[in-house]
Formats: structure tokens, sequence, C-alpha cells
């Protein structure tokens, strides 16, 4: 009796690799265009350059020299922009590079994830996913910003699909779970659901993923705790509180995404519940679960374009899709033709629908960030030239002011300050989302060289430590404008 014939499968199998692959690569090329194409900093992400900076000049992973506060909670994206630094590397591309190269990682963990989720005999359209989240705007708005946001996305995406594959016995898992916790304090909850997920599994030989994400993680956690003293970063004292105005403030944040993506995105990944495929997903629904939870119970986000969202997006699309597809795989159609329907189809959807809702209005976002740092970029000439180096400046924008001087600047909203991120008792909740701590009269004893901050009848007085330090008689009889800023002009009060 003859064998099997497997040239027929072989040459399917090739046919639905090359397909993959060319959708991946297209799906690539997309963000990567988009994301040159926006060209737009954070100031934010001047913090994270500043720590790297000094890193790799020996003065330690400080925003100021000589002061220990662990005013970011990205250290594996600090420690790659002093790589960066180290190597040679202009910043602002070296982080448009990574955050690129991350977005794109996370394009083929998404791809992975619904590889393992989907009937083999429809795996070909495993690469659908990564064209639908390669078609949402903010992938690529925040790959160009130049924050951890897409590594994030990235690590949280490929520890699911490791975790997925695996069924909870690689222990892969716990060193992409290592590097996520170590890029965000949110990596800490997903290692600790799936660690717990993995003993339910099986019993305790599945402790030891949870063993070796100790392993790895512990040392790190302990030297940071050792080198800052603190078990949290200094930018969570800075910017959470523990109020019902902040929990309406994350309400009211997850219902702008459920208004603008979430409805779409969060009813989709639902799909899969109707299947057998849902019983391997019992720990990335937990996670999504939880980790909206932690986002509603932060009070959100300040900034537009749901950065708190993008490490989520990616697990939402794969289970809308792979949900889409065990809808229509019994269906009659063959294999080849469905995935390439299916793609043509729902891309052009999603497309459609990215274009309307957020392009238009990130690329204005874009020229008015830029515009901004236009001026920031003038404003930090003028104070290079009317400071010394022992000069201090106060300011709320203080990522690129501090890059681009190397002053020591005192940040008025405590990001990278001990005293105001613990010690001011302001109600959290109220105002702008990390924009309401503040201690006029704390700053103004430090007397700084410079206070940048708007004019009183600005349009722009919008923040609480704003209204406040104009609120100082110290403030107003001790500094007068100049084209830098409000200056010390005595000195010996």
């Amino acid at each position: 009796m003859a064998g099997p014939d497997r040239t027929g499968e072989e040459s399917t199998r090739e046919r639905s690799f090359l397909l993959g692959a060319s959708v991946l690569l297209a799906a690539g090329a997309a963000v990567a265009f988009q994301a040159i194409v926006f060209n737009w900093k954070l100031d934010d992400a001047y913090i994270t350059f500043s720590y790297a900076r000094n890193w790799v000049d020996g003065h330690g992973i400080v925003f100021n020299v000589g002061e220990r506060v662990e005013g970011y909670t990205c250290f594996l994206w600090v420690a790659l922009s002093a790589l960066g630094l180290w190597l040679g590397f202009p910043i602002e591309a070296w982080s448009t590079a990574l955050g690129i190269a991350a977005a794109i990682g996370a394009l083929v963990a998404a791809t992975g994830l619904a590889w393992e989720l989907l009937p083999r005999r429809y795996a070909a359209a495993a690469s659908g996913a990564a064209i639908l989240l390669a078609a949402w705007p903010p992938l690529s708005w925040w790959a160009a910003s130049g924050m951890e946001t897409t590594l994030f996305a990235f690590l949280v995406t490929v520890a699911l699909w490791s975790y997925v594959r695996s069924g909870g016995r690689s222990l892969a898992t716990a060193l992409w779970l290592a590097l996520a916790g170590m890029t965000r304090p949110e990596g800490w909850l997903l290692a600790g659901l799936l660690s717990a997920d993995a003993v339910r599994l099986h019993g305790w030989r599945g402790a030891r993923l949870g063993l070796v994400f100790a392993l790895l993680f512990g040392p790190y956690f302990v030297w940071r705790v050792w080198y800052y003293g603190y078990l949290l970063p200094n930018t969570f004292y800075a910017k959470v509180g523990a109020t019902a105005d902040q929990l309406a403030r994350g309400v009211a944040y997850f219902r702008l995404f459920f208004h603008d993506w979430g409805a779409v995105l969060l009813c989709a990944s639902l799909l899969p519940l109707l299947f057998p495929v849902c019983r391997r997903l019992v720990a990335v629904y937990g996670f999504l679960g939880l980790y909206v939870a932690y986002i509603v119970a932060v009070g959100g986000d300040v900034f537009h374009f749901y950065r708190f969202w993008v490490p989520v997006v990616p697990a939402l699309v794969v289970l809308g899709w792979v949900g889409a597809v065990w809808v229509l795989a019994g269906t009659r159609t063959s294999p080849d033709r469905f995935a390439f329907f299916a793609v043509l189809v729902l891309a052009a959807a999603w497309c459609a629908r990215a274009t309307v809702a957020d392009l238009g209005l990130q690329r204005r976002n874009q020229r008015t960030a830029n515009f901004i740092a236009a001026l920031g970029r003038n404003q930090c000439r003028c104070l290079l030239g009317k400071t010394k180096e022992d000069d201090r400046i106060a300011t709320i924008g203080i990522g690129l002011i501090k890059y681009c001087t190397n002053r020591h600047v005192i940040d008025m909203l405590g990001l990278t300050n001990l005293h105001i991120a613990r010690e001011s008792r302001v109600p959290m909740g109220t105002g702008l989302a990390g924009h309401e701590k503040y201690d006029s009269r704390y700053v103004l004893s430090l007397r700084p060289k410079y206070i940048v901050i708007p004019d009183a009848d600005a349009k722009v007085l919008y923040m609480p430590a704003h209204r406040d330090m104009w609120a100082q008689p110290d403030f107003r009889r001790l500094y007068k404008k100049d084209e830098c800023g409000y200056r010390l002009v005595d000195e010996g009060s």
C-alpha cells in the first residue's frame, strides 16, 4: 500500500507560511511608516533619557545628581536608552527604532497567539490579527513617542503567547514575565496571575513558573528597594491616591475608550467563550479583567490615544479575530479563500474605523506636540545662557528642560521629588491624572534660579500647581519675568 502523499500537505503549509509572512511584513512596514510620519516625542520620554544619560556618565540611575529618586516606572526602557547613548546613537532616533521594533514584535506575538488558538485548518488566517492591530493608529503613535508603551505591549503579548502555547509548562514564560515586570509595574499583575493559574492547572509542579520568575525578577526588585528605599516607584506616590473622585475619573477613562474602540474590541473578545478554545483562555481573560480594574483604580491617564490600553489591545484583537474565525469556521468556504477574504474585509473595515476615529486628531496633536517641543528647545537655549551648572530650575514639564540644560530641575508635580510626592496633602482625582500634587512653599524654600510657569492671565493656567504658585506672595515678590521664565531677583531674601 502506498504511503500517504505528503506533497500536497507540505505545499499547503508552505503557502500558509508565505501568506502569513507576507501579511506580517506588510503590517510591520505599515506600523514603521506611520510611526516615522508621526515623528514626535512626549516630554516624559526625556525624563527617562535623563536617567539613562546620568547612568552612562557614571552618576547613577538618578534624575538630579546626588538624589536617588525613582521618578520612572520603566527600568528596562531606561537600560535600553542607556545602551543607545553608550553606543553613541542620537537618543530620539534610538528610542523611535526601539519603539517600532517593539510594536512589530507585538504584531508577531499577536499572530503567534492567534495561531495557537485557531483551528489548524484555518491557521493561515492567524496573521489577520496582525493586520488589524497594525491598522490601529495608537500603536504607531506610541511607538514614536519615546515611551516604553509598545515595549510593554510586546512583552505582555509574547508572555501570553508563550503561556497559552505551553499550557503554563514553559519556563521561557517566566523570562518574558520578568522583563515585563522590569518594564512596567503592571507586569507584576500578569506574573502573579499566570503563576497562580499554572498552579491551578498543574498542581505544585506548576509552581515552577512562579519560582523561576522570582529567581529572575527578585534580584532586580531587591536592588531597586535598596537603591531607592521604597517598595513602589516615586511616581506611584505622586500620581495615585485612594479617593472616590479618582475612581470616578478612572471610570470616565474607561468610558472614553469604550466609546471610541472598546465597544467593538471588548464585545468581539467575548466570542471565543462560545467555543471549546475558551478553555485555554482562562488566564488571558483573567489578566484582561484585572488590568481593566487596575486602570480604573489608578484613575486613568491624562494623555490622548489610550496609552494605558495599548498593552492589552493586542490580546483583545486576537480574541476578537479568533472568535470571528471560529464563528465562520463551520462554513463550507475553502480555508485559503476564507483566509484571504476575511483578512481583506475585516482589515478594510478596521482601517476605515481607525481613519475616522483617530488619524486626523493624531496629526493635529502631532503638530501641537512638535510646536511645544520647538518652544521648549528655544527656552532651553535661553536657560543655558542665563544659569550656571549649580543653579536650580523649577517647572512642570521637566523632561526636555532637564535633558537639554542638564541643570538641577525641581519637579513641581513630584514625579522626581520625594517631598512633593509623599508630603503634599492634595485630594486626588479632581484634576488631571498625574498632575495634581504640588507644594509651592516648599519649591520657593529651595530658591530656584528660575521658575518656569505660564503667566497669571494665561489660558493654560489650568494646573493647581500653577495657580498655587501665583497665590504665593513670596513668588510675586522675589521673581520677575524675563525671556526665559520667572527669575529670582532677590536671592538674599
